[in-house]
């Protein structure tokens, strides 16, 4: 599957293959733990769905730290409410969500900021064994992957922890459901 298409960015014009993809990852997470992030740290995500987001979810994974989902959609009030409440050590940022963390409103000081890079810069093309750990190494299916704040809609947003088993797990029975197979596509818009 290294060489199969695994990620189309239509507005980009750009299709990355399966390990195109897995080469970002790890360079992501090489990057990541340059940061000093480790397994068990948290990271918030403040992105807008793009291939950097998917591949900062796969980066975290593979080193066994956790994403913390803050949802640009959200006023500031509350984006800033996920950022101080998370627990993390580091909040990844991009071009379009750079005013919520740069402004005159900040969110906090004691979190470490960094501006995630396009998919086409140097940092995501570590060559194949050029790592010096290997993905995965020593995760559980009990680690926590991802928490997720809830909108927020009648009070601040509420936190939702999740687990790899059961992300895992979630995937596998839609892709059973659905009857999705290695060799079908999926549009997500």
């Amino acid at each position: 599957y290294k060489r199969g298409p695994f990620l189309i960015v239509p507005d980009r014009r750009q299709t990355l293959t399966f390990g195109e993809f897995h080469d970002a990852a790890l360079g992501l997470a090489c990057r990541l733990q340059e940061e000093g992030l480790r397994r068990g740290d948290r990271v918030v995500a403040l992105l807008t769905n793009s291939p950097e987001y998917a591949v900062l979810y796969f980066a975290a994974l593979y080193m066994g730290a956790t994403v913390v989902t803050a949802n640009p959609s959200l006023h500031v009030r509350d984006v800033h409410f996920v950022i101080r409440n998370s627990g993390a050590k580091l909040l990844v940022y991009g071009e379009e969500t750079k005013h919520f963390v740069l402004g005159p409103s900040q969110p906090t000081d004691s979190i470490r900021r960094w501006l995630m890079p396009r998919l086409n810069e140097p940092l995501f093309r570590i060559p194949w064994g050029s790592h010096p750990w290997k993905p995965l190494d020593g995760a559980t299916a009990s680690d926590l992957l991802t928490i997720v704040f809830t909108s927020g809609t009648t009070a601040f947003p509420k936190a939702v922890a999740h687990r790899t088993t059961s992300l895992l797990g979630n995937a596998a029975a839609f892709n059973g459901a659905m009857g999705l197979g290695p060799s079908d596509r999926f549009l997500h818009l």
